[in-house]
């Protein structure tokens, strides 16, 4: 995504010229979901029911992951629906599932989720699975030829081809929720976790954690280890895997406490947190590279949040009672539920949680047309 804004800056520095390029890129990609699922004069109040859905117009207008995200999803999930619409290998059609799945990964990293999902629905289906092994063969390849560019990238610029490089901190900043409860602490062996032991104890607590105070904080363990290393920005990757080693011997030392004191925590939190937050930090920057004068980000509201799980726990009774049959909301469903399962384990922001919403509003019309016409659309 930060390659996507690079580039629109380029061509004209303005956020708002990006908000429009992202929806009218959203708008694409939904139009082309629409047309291949829906037939006749569905496709228009589909459309419609799409256009006026409200969480989705926050997230195109804001200038985070999340409207490219969901726009590609909604490319791939035609392409796994194709795939298992059809009989026989169908190595082409899986080349293009890892392909998109490779872009997926790269704008935001739970994409591997949509991914293991895939190999999961392969081994699910009892004519997929005779090729399993060829599926996953294609699979990968795919995968790591989209990927390719950017751990090129990444070796040019941090010397390293693991592009992953914020799931260390990520994880320490999770891991700090336990950490004056565990061994690290009290037997520091990195050069890492004899800083941090050294470091004040209050800002070792799930709230800090939950609302990643690790993560931004300079006068935090983390930030501060790099401003006593000196480190520079082609460094970021080194301190984030020191940092990374150290928050995977807290939580596998201790997981059910990891559970109980960060995942419980954050997942509740997404339920009280702030429609909006000033990010006046940031507004100096933003304002000499794109000329804007505010700055907020949107994370949304908690009623559509409630809303929506809610429309996610109907929907998924109805398909468990067998009342729907279509591959969409056989996709769509577990997939859902997979990504709110995982997501808390890594990270707790509201807004991450509803890159679902205009697919479950896809599933929600499926379900009501199969239910009055008793057939798929």
């Amino acid at each position: 995504y930060p390659y996507l804004l690079y580039f629109l800056r380029w061509i004209y520095p303005n956020l708002f010229f990006a908000a429009v390029v992202q929806t009218f890129f959203f708008a694409a990609c939904a139009a082309l979901s629409i047309n291949y699922f829906f037939d006749g004069k569905k496709k228009l109040w589909v459309a419609l029911l799409l256009g006026i859905e409200p969480v989705t117009s926050l997230f195109c207008g804001n200038t985070m992951s999340e409207c490219l995200f969901v726009s590609v999803l909604m490319i791939w999930i035609i392409f796994v629906h194709d795939y298992f619409s059809g009989t026989g290998k169908s190595a082409g059609k899986v080349f293009l599932v890892g392909i998109i799945g490779g872009v997926l990964y790269s704008i935001r990293f739970s994409g591997i989720l949509f991914l293991l999902f895939f190999v999961a629905l392969i081994l699910a289906d009892k004519e997929k699975r005779k090729y399993f092994f060829f599926g996953i063969l294609s699979l990968f390849i795919a995968f790591q030829i989209t990927i390719l560019p950017v751990r090129i990238k990444y070796k040019l610029v941090f010397n390293t081809y693991f592009f992953n490089g914020m799931t260390g901190e990520l994880l320490w900043n999770n891991a700090s929720a336990i950490y004056l409860r565990s061994n690290v602490r009290k037997n520091p062996e990195t050069d890492f976790e004899k800083f941090v032991a050294q470091t004040d104890t209050v800002n070792f607590t799930t709230e800090k954690a939950i609302t990643g105070r690790q993560l931004w904080r300079w006068d935090f363990a983390y930030r501060s280890y790099i401003n006593k290393k000196n480190y520079e920005f082609n460094d970021v990757p080194k301190a984030s895997a020191q940092a990374g080693i150290t928050a995977l011997k807290i939580i596998c030392e201790n997981p059910l406490s990891y559970f109980k004191n960060y995942v419980v925590p954050g997942f509740f939190q997404i339920f009280v947190q702030q429609d909006r937050v000033k990010m006046d930090n940031f507004l100096p920057y933003f304002r000499q590279t794109y000329h804007c004068t505010t700055l907020r980000a949107p994370y949304y509201s908690v009623f559509y949040l409630v809303f929506y799980f809610s429309l996610l726990i109907i929907c998924s009774a109805i398909f468990a009672m067998k009342k729907t049959k279509d591959i969409f909301s056989r996709i769509i469903l577990p997939l859902s539920w997979l990504y709110i399962i995982s997501l808390p384990f890594i990270y707790s922001d509201i807004r991450h949680y509803f890159v679902r919403a205009p697919l479950i509003l896809l599933t929600v019309i499926f379900q009501v047309h199969y239910l009055y016409k008793g057939k798929t659309l």
